[in-house]
């Protein structure tokens, strides 16, 4: 008897079969504010001031104790990273394993969407397109303040990164908001919340150590972000790449039991 429904169990099933067209239209919208709010002049001298006033803010904290400085620079670590993977990878367990098991094929399909895509987006478009291709990007307030507080200079022990000379979109903060948004869509919740409050924190030591500019994220990694979540999301995208992988896992658990099934009726004819 087959464990699992032929109708697909995630109540996102329902939602994203259909276009929104006007959802896709307005995020456009919003994308050309945010990039054109860089270059037309009143707005550009109010994302200067913004920029400005919040990296001085910021970055002079790190005047403060050395146990402030250490863990300031600690977070900025690479195997900082890792930890910060550990939670995010903590926030999809629990997304994978509440609910009926049933639900599981599905959830994983969507989560191990929601990684390969982020990993795509950050990769071909962040790095490869845009820095290699356009070569857009200007240095970070770190590189370009010559009264910057250098943790570098401070915990030398530590190698981090606190400065860049290409800053724009935010790598880091671009992961940080795709985490969010996809958890956001598919959970919903006190969890969803939780997990907006730790892309929020994901951001800060590169803000505090003057690794990027605050419009860096605002600007660059939120539109990032918007352009490729509205095609995901406002279109059948989403749900037939989910069905496809869910699809995948049913098969290959039914494999799995048949093979199971075959072996142990092997072993029970090579009995005496």
């Amino acid at each position: 008897m087959n464990s699992y429904p032929k109708l697909f169990s995630s109540s996102l099933n329902s939602k994203m079969k259909r276009w929104n067209l006007k959802a896709l239209f307005l995020l456009h919208l919003l994308i050309l504010f945010l990039f054109a709010s860089l270059f037309f002049p009143p707005t550009k001298a109010l994302w200067k001031i913004l920029d400005t006033t919040l990296f001085h803010l910021l970055n002079s904290t790190l005047e403060g104790p050395l146990w402030w400085q250490t863990f300031w620079a600690a977070a900025n670590h690479p195997w900082a990273d890792w930890l910060e993977d550990l939670c995010i990878l903590s926030f999809f367990a629990a997304y994978l394993f509440t609910g009926s098991p049933f639900v599981r094929p599905r959830r994983l399909a969507e989560l191990l969407l929601c990684a390969a895509y982020s990993a795509a987006v950050i990769y071909f478009f962040n790095r490869l397109f845009i820095r290699e291709q356009l070569h857009y990007y200007w240095p970070s307030p770190s590189a370009f303040f010559e009264n910057a507080i250098h943790l570098n200079d401070k915990i030398p022990w530590i190698s981090i990164k606190d400065s860049s000379l290409k800053s724009f979109p935010g790598d880091h903060a671009t992961t940080a908001l795709l985490f969010a948004s996809f958890y956001g869509y598919l959970v919903r919740g006190r969890l969803a919340l939780f997990a907006a409050a730790y892309a929020a924190l994901l951001c800060l030591p590169r803000l505090i150590t003057g690794a990027h500019w605050v419009s860096d994220i605002l600007v660059g990694s939120s539109s990032i972000v918007l352009f490729f979540l509205s095609w995901l999301f406002c279109s059948p995208l989403f749900h037939t790449l989910s069905n496809l992988l869910e699809k995948s896992f049913i098969l290959l658990l039914r494999l799995k039991r048949k093979w199971a099934r075959l072996e142990f009726g092997a072993r029970d004819e090579l009995r005496p």
